[in-house]
């Protein structure tokens, strides 16, 4: 619960930060997606769902700390 609450407010954040950047947006509905699907599945114990949004996640947050370099 711990982490899902901080990966919703690290998002939200940085979409306040920067609301023009649909990476963060996607990357947010991308989670809440697999989240609330892992409600009635087994979606963010689905290793194979949580791989694609964490290599997404890993390419967005790299491509901006590359910008901000």
């Amino acid at each position: 619960m711990i982490f899902v609450l901080g990966e919703l407010a690290f998002l939200i954040q940085r979409i306040k930060n920067d609301p023009n950047d649909l990476s963060y947006q996607a990357m947010l509905w991308a989670f809440l997606t697999i989240t609330l699907h892992g409600l009635v599945d087994a979606g963010i114990t689905n290793k194979f769902a949580m791989q694609i949004f964490f290599s997404y996640s890993g390419i967005v947050l790299g491509i901006h700390q590359g910008q901000k370099a």
